[in-house]
């Protein structure tokens, strides 16, 4: 897949799990036919939101996040990737994350999960399309500010 490619919202080819999800929901997305990888096996724990968005367009993939911050980021960019979904639970252990995204991954696929952003609750999902009109933050020096 080209960079034009990742930065145009193509389909994603896999996800990138960020550090707040437990390693173990890979088995989630095999189970789905899905390529996953998580940032600890990268070594890159220590990483910004910036740094993993940025890894996850140049690979072609979603990330997924317990962090609002990179959904905001993506939004507030205009970009059409990388797509990001935000699991927001009340107790994001193991079993409610998977539990969650079980749930998403039963009604949607992987190739829908493209230009978009995704909040993900305990039994419910929202998905809004990217770019996110509204949220794209003005330069300093916008006279219409």
């Amino acid at each position: 897949m080209t960079a034009a490619a990742t930065t145009t919202g193509a389909p994603p080819k896999g996800v990138l799990l960020d550090m707040g999800m437990a390693r173990g929901v890979r088995e989630i997305f095999a189970e789905h036919g899905i390529d996953a990888v998580h940032v600890e096996d990268l070594e890159m724990t220590a990483a910004t939101d910036a740094e993993v968005l940025e890894l996850a367009r140049g690979r072609g993939l979603a990330v997924v996040t317990t962090d609002t911050g990179c959904a905001t980021a993506v939004a507030r960019s205009g970009a059409l990737a990388p797509s990001v979904v935000t699991l927001r639970l009340d107790n994001p252990n193991r079993e409610g994350q998977v539990a969650a995204l079980e749930g998403l991954l039963s009604k949607v696929q992987l190739s829908e999960l493209h230009s978009c952003v995704v909040i993900l609750e305990r039994e419910r999902f929202r998905k809004r399309a990217l770019p996110a009109l509204g949220c794209r933050t003005k330069p300093a020096d916008d006279p219409s500010s």
